[in-house]
């Protein structure tokens, strides 16, 4: 089975350095992950792998135009 994390708002937490490392242990498992935030831009910039953005206001989802392949 492959694993996937869920982390909310870890870029409060965490410096970038240190959220890379979190990002890339779980990549090096494989993990699907899903993150949270309002401040996501030091998660992608430490994201050395492909990614889709999605936007939540008032219930509902949309695909922001912010991705990689």
């Amino acid at each position: 089975e492959i694993p996937f994390l869920m982390l909310d708002d870890l870029s409060s937490e965490l410096d970038e350095n240190h959220l890379g490392r979190v990002l890339a242990a779980g990549l090096d498992l494989g993990a699907q992950i899903f993150l949270t935030g309002t401040g996501l831009v030091p998660a992608i910039r430490s994201c050395n792998s492909a990614y889709t953005m999605f936007h939540v206001k008032h219930g509902c989802v949309s695909m922001a135009a912010e991705q990689t392949a």
